[in-house]
């Protein structure tokens, strides 16, 4: 709401805790989600729905990372340590953690987007789902994130997944 005011504009945010708005077909201008998509367990479902509530020429933005690639993945992994080791040799000290990392870890294998490469998977699902024009920026990590999380994250950088209804 503090941007809307700042920024003179005509809009009311709308907050949901999941896939399903309860909102009519065409309501929305814009949907923006940060590092959300990754944790959703049906993403496709999500989509549809964002199509669904989205007005004609509305957008989707997505800013995301395949953050735990690494766990699935062997070269990824040794990149993600790699990452590790430079985040402490350039005097960071201890990369931020979950406190039960071993559950985090089993959980998010669990989770499908672990599984694919963003976001070639969200441009493919995306066209399948009739939006009109999906289009990508990667590599926003220098935009984005500070020193040490840019390090912690060259193995993973971040991108932005656009679609126009």
């Amino acid at each position: 709401m503090a941007l809307c005011k700042e920024e003179k504009a005509d809009c009311e945010p709308d907050y949901c805790s999941n896939n399903r708005y309860g909102s009519d077909a065409d309501q929305f201008d814009l949907i923006v989600c940060r590092n959300v998509t990754w944790t959703l367990d049906d993403l496709e479902a999500a989509y549809q729905e964002w199509h669904r509530v989205l007005k004609p020429g509305g957008r989707l933005l997505i800013f995301d990372a395949n953050w735990n690639r690494h766990l699935v993945d062997e070269e990824m992994r040794r990149k993600y340590e790699e990452d590790l080791q430079a985040y402490a040799d350039r005097g960071f000290g201890q990369p931020p953690q979950h406190e039960d990392w071993e559950e985090s870890g089993r959980l998010s294998k669990l989770l499908p987007l672990t599984h694919e490469w963003c976001p070639a998977w969200d441009v493919k699902v995306l066209k399948g789902l009739g939006f009109a024009q999906v289009f990508t920026v990667e590599e926003l990590n220098e935009r984005v994130l500070d020193e040490g999380q840019q390090i912690l994250s060259r193995s993973t950088p971040m991108f932005m997944v656009g679609a126009e209804k």
